[in-house]
């Protein structure tokens, strides 16, 4: 789980999915898209304008997700 942007960002390892939802809990959850997949989501990491989420195995592949 990680925080930036207002938003609360969470892997849903039993699903392979990335969720986002507003900080004050409001609105709608959103599922992110890729359209490489992601496997076993492990580690998630905010910063700035960019969303990075490691796979578990194999531990180097990243997905970067940018928002503008």
């Amino acid at each position: 789980v990680t925080c930036f942007r207002g938003k609360v960002f969470a892997s849903l390892r039993k699903r392979n999915d990335i969720v986002s939802f507003r900080e004050d809990g409001q609105g709608q959850v959103e599922y992110l898209t890729q359209r490489q997949p992601i496997s076993r989501p492990w580690a998630l990491d905010g910063f700035k304008d960019c969303l990075v989420v490691t796979e578990d195995t194999p531990s180097d592949s990243v997905h970067v997700f940018v928002f503008a």
